[in-house]
């Protein structure tokens, strides 16, 4: 142990980086777990690779923290869109996320095969990214920092509906 290099570890962990295909975003159908209705919205991710975001046609952002995804599944049921030629699971890109391996949610986007082939390899490698997930307190002020900024509404401006919950979950009593 005497012999190791300090710094390796450095050297083989890379930082996350986005594509910048991946920030200014793609179109995608969108449909969660508990709806059969799909919406057409815009997704992107942020600069620094903590969220992936969304806004639908009324101008509305949703987020799900990259860090929180714990695989790209394949959609199982039998769902008709686009050319049939081209079978939905290579079109599809579904999130499975939650806080642990037991309690999960799955989301739907579905776009064009290249499309999706890209955003798996990317959205992946930034989930499983061993920086990103072991980071220092300052990162972690700088994603709250990003995730408040991806909270405003149409007019730009931070509703208080969505910034009470933010604050009282982080709350120590």
């Amino acid at each position: 142990m005497a012999s190791a290099k300090a710094g390796v570890h450095v050297v083989q962990l890379k930082p996350i980086s986005v594509p910048k295909s991946l920030q200014e975003g793609d179109k995608f159908v969108k449909w969660d777990e508990d709806s059969t209705v799909g919406s057409p919205v815009i997704l992107r991710v942020d600069p620094k690779g903590f969220f992936l975001y969304w806004t639908d046609q009324n101008k509305d952002t949703e987020f799900l923290e990259i860090s929180s995804i714990r695989d790209e599944g394949k959609l199982r049921d039998s769902v008709n869109i686009g050319p049939p030629d081209i079978p939905l699971e290579e079109k599809t890109l579904t999130f499975v996320y939650g806080s642990d391996f037991v309690n999960v949610n799955f989301i739907n986007f579905c776009c064009t095969k290249k499309i999706s082939q890209e955003w798996t390899d990317s959205v992946l490698k930034m989930a499983y990214n061993l920086l990103a997930l072991n980071t220092s307190a300052n990162t972690f002020l700088v994603k709250a920092h990003t995730k408040i900024q991806l909270m405003t509404d149409r007019e730009g401006k931070i509703p208080v509906k969505k910034l009470v919950p933010f604050v009282i979950v982080h709350l120590v009593i």
